[in-house]
């Protein structure tokens, strides 16, 4: 036993650390008791601003992979101009592109589906985003131009 215990293992097995949640990746689980916000406590001049926040929350969620900030059409429409123009959907009605529906789209895709294209592609983040970082985000659409 004296041998095995002085062997050098280099740090195996390894200990990952979860309190902080130090990757962007890393989510809290649904019902998971919530640590504090990486935003509340983070270094002065990092994003400080509803816009900047919710331009990290875009790019730490993945969103880009399906959404173009520019106007070019990817798996999902461009957000450059989009909010305040009028989306058509589906069902041949119309609905502009404001808050509440941005809001909507990103807590619940498939309420309304738009025209061009289909329902179950885009996931909810009704359990992945609280309140507030579901603003920042709709603060940095809403940054990147439209009516």
């Amino acid at each position: 036993m004296k041998y095995t215990s002085e062997m050098d293992t280099e740090g195996w097995p390894p200990k990952p650390k979860v309190n902080g949640l130090e990757f962007p990746q890393a989510k809290q689980m649904p019902g998971a008791p919530q640590l504090a916000s990486a935003t509340a406590v983070a270094a002065p001049g990092v994003a400080d601003s509803p816009v900047a926040r919710g331009k990290e929350l875009v790019a730490d969620n993945g969103c880009t992979a399906c959404h173009s900030v520019g106007t070019d059409q990817l798996v999902g429409p461009g957000w450059g101009g989009l909010y305040g123009t009028t989306v058509k959907l589906v069902d041949g009605t119309t609905t502009t592109a404001d808050d509440a529906y941005l809001t909507e789209k990103i807590l619940h895709p498939d309420a309304r589906i738009v025209a061009g294209f289909e329902a179950g592609v885009m996931p909810s983040y009704a359990e992945m985003l609280d309140t507030e970082e579901v603003s920042d985000i709709v603060a940095f659409l809403k940054s990147l131009g439209g009516k």
